[in-house]
């Protein structure tokens, strides 16, 4: 019994050690210049995808662009974690410099990438077309989708910003 017991006691101190080794870890610039060169990785991964899109049009680039996605989103979202977990706080000029270059250099990719996958423009084209085609009686219903469609994009451009 003396035994258990004094394993279970090692076992517990090892858990409780492994946590708070893990907790008092913190973020660095280097951990977030890290996750940024990820996401750079990733979105030139998306954007090549995303560009090769409109010449062959076929679903398994259409599945290839939706798959390099996912990958970006963790990427991104493990650079928040990072960024917000950041030590010191705020970071030293030069590391918040080498920080801000990095982005700088993501930035007009992410662009790019957002640029390509808007289709408030073609979408706009073909509601128009499919309105001025449908008979009276229903266009009614074909001005309610419309209208919703169009407020979506209302408010994705809001959240992401002007060029929609």
């Amino acid at each position: 019994m003396v035994h258990i017991t004094s394993q279970l006691f090692v076992l517990a101190a090892l858990i409780t050690s492994s946590c708070a080794l893990h907790l008092s870890k913190r973020s660095t610039a280097a951990d977030v210049e890290a996750d940024l060169k990820n996401i750079s990785t990733q979105v030139t991964t998306l954007d090549n995808a995303i560009n090769s899109f409109p010449s062959t049009c076929s679903l398994i680039l259409a599945l290839a662009i939706h798959s390099d996605a996912a990958p970006l989103i963790s990427a991104i979202n493990q650079a928040t974690t990072d960024t917000n977990d950041v030590s010191p706080a705020p970071l030293s000029e030069d590391n918040g410099a080498a920080i801000i270059t990095q982005v700088q250099g993501i930035q007009p990719i992410i662009i790019d990438a957002l640029k390509r996958i808007n289709l408030s423009e073609a979408t706009s084209a073909l509601e128009a077309g499919l309105i001025a085609a449908v008979p009276a009686d229903i266009l009614a219903n074909a001005t309610a989708i419309q209208t919703a469609i169009n407020a979506a994009f209302s408010s994705a451009c809001a959240t992401y910003g002007s060029g929609c």
